[in-house]
């Protein structure tokens, strides 16, 4: 990632991701032939020996050595990078300490200074949680689908080949596209099985084959994310700590893969349930990945940040336009548009400069200039002629509810109360926490449909539950103390949003409560 431009950092990650998949897939005949374990562990273990010979083949990232001050190995690495490729590079030394921002003391402790950071970090944290409990759960699960059980292997083998192709398109349609899509697509194939276990024929073997259909989509796209979190994760953070952050994801990744045999293993049959616990368990934490991921920035085309302030502010800046003291990111109209197009030049994707400014005369032909100061993208661009898109908000919210409490309705007779009235707390959670932290207008239109479909759910989930506890007399008191507990809640909303001006801080702060009720599933 760190040696190529970023128009070619998709060739370094399709060449792993292949090489991955053409691995996996070798497993299947290797794993056919040798049917002693112990052989079979041998075999598999000798291959990483083989890379201890590439030692001095492979250099050492330019940008790390640069970033702590290395300037003369990392001219060396550059020059030998162009002999090799027949380039031809200036006389003289190539990097000094105006080359990058040098940052050789970075701490990981640094990242407290960096709330965007930090908020990313347990966002990808969690998708690399999602992506290998899953992963994992449905690779080792592989035995339970009926058919030939290296048949099976084979398939899901090719499937995390195919994976490897997606790649090819991230470069066109981004990383985040990509990313949300694939753990969409996975998400609703994996809870499309509960369906499956409640209304299908199970001696069909239609049933069957549909079933492992589903698996196999739920893993295609659990794959394809396995594949783009790598670089993706890698992208935002800066040069110092780029290889602390993937591997703290990577951790949560291993993290998920040691609870995958467990959740497998306890989880696997239920009386009423059946087999689908599993499923349903991947398939909701891919669909708030998914969701989540909507915050994430988009990296593609996009030069690696080198600060911890260029990972804070990435792909969210502009250089300010000096001596204009009411500058901001969104257009304030023509002529902000025209002194921006006159002031600030674009770069190779057609997008305003981080780095430089153009000084001079009106014509646009001045010296350019590195920034001194920047302009943040901070809002949704919603203004006091955006009535109609605010107004909209509520009516997606209130569609929202009317939707939870149909499906809410019908998944509380199959599943049950109490399942149905967690999970919507655990959603109508998460959906307030990406609510808060949503990027743009559009994913904090998505986020609320969820809250408001949650909410649905649980004012008819909770009140029939509460209503089948108690007698015929008892009844009216068990309702008249969840409207009271309504009507404190919304007396208590007045003074929260007095004293919490900031939207943002006041959506998290209304969001956190549900997270309180999973406290009393025992």
């Amino acid at each position: 990632m760190e040696f190529v431009s970023p128009k070619k950092r998709i060739i370094t990650l399709c060449t792993s991701a292949f090489s991955w998949g053409t691995g996996i897939l070798l497993a299947t005949p290797a794993a056919y032939l040798i049917r002693d374990w112990r052989y079979l562990q041998l075999a598999v273990a000798l291959p990483s020996v083989i890379y201890l010979l590439f030692w001095r083949i492979i250099p050492e990232s330019p940008r790390w050595l640069i970033s702590r001050g290395k300037y003369v190995e990392a001219e060396s690495v550059v020059r030998w990078v162009a002999e090799v490729n027949k380039a031809a590079l200036p006389e003289g030394q190539l990097f000094d300490e105006h080359s990058l921002r040098s940052t050789p003391t970075l701490s990981p402790l640094k990242l407290r200074k960096a709330p965007k950071l930090i908020v990313r970090t347990v966002i990808i944290s969690f998708a690399w949680l999602t992506v290998g409990v899953s992963w994992y759960g449905l690779t080792l699960n592989q035995g339970s689908l009926d058919g030939d059980i290296f048949i099976n292997a084979l398939v899901l083998a090719l499937i995390d080949f195919i994976a490897a192709f997606s790649l090819l398109i991230i470069n066109i349609i981004g990383r985040k596209k990509t990313f949300c899509a694939a753990m969409m697509i996975s998400a609703l194939a994996m809870l499309s099985t509960i369906l499956m276990h409640f209304f299908a024929n199970k001696d069909s073997s239609t049933t069957s084959t549909t079933f492992t259909t589903l698996y196999t989509i739920g893993k295609l796209g659990v794959s394809c994310s396995f594949n783009l979190l790598f670089m993706w994760n890698g992208e935002f953070y800066p040069t110092a700590l780029r290889n602390f952050g993937l591997g703290m994801g990577c951790a949560f990744g291993r993290l998920g893969a040691v609870i995958s045999p467990i959740v497998m293993d306890q989880l696997r049959e239920h009386p009423y349930l059946g087999n689908t616990i599993p499923m349903m368990l991947f398939g909701c934490m891919t669909l708030v990945s998914s969701l989540s991921g909507l915050y994430l920035p988009e990296t593609a085309h996009k030069h690696l940040p080198e600060t911890l302030e260029d990972a804070e502010n990435f792909g969210v800046k502009r250089c300010a336009i000096p001596d204009l003291a009411n500058d901001t990111f969104g257009i304030q109209g023509t002529w902000h548009q025209h002194l921006i197009n006159q002031t600030i030049p674009v770069d190779e994707n057609g997008e305003y400069e981080g780095c430089l400014w153009r000084s001079g005369n009106d014509s646009g032909n001045g010296s350019v200039l590195p920034c001194k100061d920047w302009v943040y993208d901070t809002s949704f661009g919603l203004f006091c002629d955006s009535s109609l898109l605010i107004n909209m908000v509520n009516v997606v919210y209130l569609a929202g509810v009317a939707v939870g409490a149909i499906v809410g309705g019908l998944a509380a007779d199959f599943i049950g109360r109490k399942w149905v009235s967690f999970i919507a707390c655990l959603i109508h959670g998460v959906g307030g926490l990406g609510a808060a932290f949503s990027p743009n207008y559009g994913a904090y239109v998505a986020f609320r449909v969820f809250v408001g479909s949650c909410h649905g759910i649980l004012n008819n989930s909770v009140v029939v539950l509460s209503m089948e506890f108690v007698s015929p007399r008892r009844r009216l008191v068990s309702v008249c103390t969840l409207a009271m507990s309504w009507g404190i809640g919304m007396v208590l909303t007045t003074p929260v949003a007095y004293l919490i001006r900031d939207w943002k801080y006041l959506q998290l702060a209304v969001a956190l409560p549900p997270f309180l009720y999973l406290g009393f599933w025992w």
